[in-house]
């Protein structure tokens, strides 16, 4: 039996044990359950030939429940179920969420699978080490959940935090030939031969392996003094996305130009301290976060930068309204800062992965027009301030029922084909998202 088949029985025991606990006749036992459903339509601008997507066509429903079977004990239970007719890969089922909850006075305890939120900061959370990202669409970056042990202890003045992940949930990444946000070249020069076309076919995760030695821990303190809210935290483990990739050659026709190159992903592990806090002023929200992070045993064969550095993200948000009406306008204006020194190489030639540096220094705004209750206007723009590339999100958002959303936006990317975000700058589209919950 795996590493992972015991983590799994174990939890299926303590959530047997969970159920067992429940009486007969109880009256503080309550079954929820529900389905969320969505359909998304995104149609690409640029078509660029070959077995790229130039459309998404996707279905997605997500059925979940939730069982009080007395107080303070919660069993959470949600899957995911997609089908995407443009871009196979992104087809798929799997369990979304899976936990049990046990509350009491002083502590409580979450065993299963959960999205994981640290730090304050609007986005780009220099502290936030346990959440999990889908970049198979990198503009959307979805969130995922993290297997976990969890255990909060209420001391008082503050709450402390102990997290434990037995295995490696990496961040989901998508090399297939249809998907436009892997990055990857589709050719290359070769000295005598020419221009060679590029296929590139996924290897097994070298590191860490599936086993408990992947494990991860974290620990948070966070408290209130005198208005602000604040909390410090610390996180051995390992690099979510893959710190890098290694390329080995697997065919190469001279004849035919084509070569096939099979991509390792290695995750370096790392060790993070941090603190995040906020605070009200007056009708403003200050809120900011930092974290030092250092590779606690670089590997020998990543050629590149891979010195501790810093990352700093704060910024300030507003909610403006009008009195006795529905109106109301939000904003945010964030400023993001990380160390790394600068690479040279443009992004799909760097050893280190370009994902876990995308910028240097960043602005990002967020704003919400809330005309009525049901339509507001959304708008989220990032600006790499040294290389100038960017993405503004425009969408208006309806709700013609409580129960059901529609969604009607766009996707803008600019900067030059060197830059981090820029090389994606053919990707602009428009989309189309409905989502029902009942």
């Amino acid at each position: 039996m795996t590493h992972r088949r015991r983590v799994l029985c174990l939890l299926g025991l303590v959530l047997a044990t969970g159920v067992r606990g429940a009486r007969a006749g109880d009256e503080s036992a309550e079954l929820r359950f529900g389905v969320y459903l969505e359909y998304e339509y995104f149609s690409y601008l640029t078509s660029l030939g070959g077995e790229f997507a130039d459309d998404r066509n996707a279905i997605t429903a997500r059925p979940w429940l939730d069982w009080t079977p007395q107080d303070g004990v919660r069993l959470h239970a949600a899957a995911t179920a997609r089908k995407d007719f443009s871009e196979e890969d992104r087809t798929d089922t799997y369990a979304y969420e899976l936990f049990l909850g046990v509350e009491r006075e002083k502590w409580s305890l979450t065993i299963g699978r959960e999205i994981m939120t640290w730090g304050r900061a609007d986005s780009l959370r220099p502290t936030d080490v346990f959440r999990r990202h889908d970049y198979t669409d990198l503009i959307e970056n979805r969130e995922e959940a993290t297997d976990v042990v969890r255990a909060t202890f209420n001391l008082g003045p503050g709450t402390l935090e102990g997290v434990w992940a037995p295995l490696l949930n990496p961040d989901i990444v998508s090399y297939a030939p249809e998907n436009r946000w892997t990055g990857l070249p589709t050719e290359i020069g070769v000295p005598c031969v020419g221009q060679i076309d590029l296929t590139f076919v996924e290897g097994p995760q070298q590191t860490p392996p599936a086993t408990l030695h992947s494990g991860q821990v974290g620990i948070r303190y966070s408290g209130t003094s005198g208005g602000w809210d604040f909390a410090g935290m610390a996180y051995y483990g390992f690099d979510r996305v893959q710190t890098f990739t290694l390329f080995e050659v697997e065919s190469f026709l001279p004849v035919a130009r084509t070569a096939t190159i099979r991509l390792f992903p290695i995750h370096e592990r790392i060790t993070v301290v941090g603190a995040d806090f906020a605070k009200a002023i007056s009708r403003w929200t200050v809120r900011g976060e930092a974290a030092y992070t250092r590779t606690t045993e670089p590997d020998p064969r990543m050629r590149g930068i891979n010195e501790p550095y810093y990352r700093f993200s704060g910024g300030v948000d507003r909610t403006i309204s009008s009195a006795g009406s529905a109106r109301s306008f939000w904003f945010s204006l964030q400023y993001a800062f990380d160390s790394e020194p600068e690479q040279t190489l443009p992004p799909n030639r760097r050893n280190v992965n370009p994902w876990l540096h995308p910028f240097r220094h960043a602005f990002i705004v967020s704003s919400i027009w809330k005309f009525t209750e049901d339509v507001q206007f959304n708008l989220k723009g990032y600006l790499n301030v040294v290389d100038d590339d960017f993405v503004v999100q425009p969408e208006i958002a309806w709700k013609p029922i409580d129960s059901m959303i529609i969604i009607l936006g766009g996707d803008v990317i600019g900067g030059e084909t060197t830059t981090f975000f820029g090389r994606y700058r053919d990707n602009d589209r428009v989309r189309l998202g409905i989502a029902y919950t009942f």
